[in-house]
């Protein structure tokens, strides 16, 4: 299955970019994954928050965004963006969550600002959040705190 989104042309280098999928259910995460190479992102891919943290560790792998399932098996996507944020100073996040914001932002007040996805979304949405997220500017950005 190919997915095409049309979005507004931007100076923005996407081929450089580089998005960290964390999401544990495989159907979900492929489709995501689709989605978002096809726009021309780069993608890496982690069923966990315990995989992410590894694929991570190196000081080689570059991140410039991650896009986690709040809900995850042992470790959540807030505590991963908390994790990951540490030591990524400015990661860009978007929390994505069928459970709603309330859920999604519970005890992040120590994130600055962060990006929440609503589940179910639309290729066009995901491929949206990514591209507001990598340039700044977020329909659904909140700040906590």
């Amino acid at each position: 299955m190919s997915y095409q989104v049309s979005l507004p042309e931007h100076d923005l280098d996407i081929e450089s970019v580089k998005v960290l999928l964390v999401e544990d259910e495989p159907r979900v995460r492929r489709v995501m994954k689709e989605v978002l190479e096809a726009q021309g992102y780069a993608v890496l891919e982690c069923d966990s928050a315990e995989q992410a943290l590894s694929q991570t560790s190196a000081a080689s792998v570059h991140t410039d965004v991650l896009l986690t399932d709040v809900m995850l098996p042992a470790k959540s996507g807030r505590q991963l963006a908390l994790d990951l944020r540490a030591r990524i100073p400015g990661l860009k996040t978007i929390l994505v969550s069928g459970y709603g914001e309330a859920v999604a932002f519970l005890g992040m007040e120590e994130m600055d600002a962060i990006s929440y996805l609503p589940k179910p979304f639309s290729a066009a949405s995901l491929a949206r959040a990514v591209r507001n997220a990598v340039e700044g500017v977020n329909e659904w950005d909140r700040k906590v705190g």
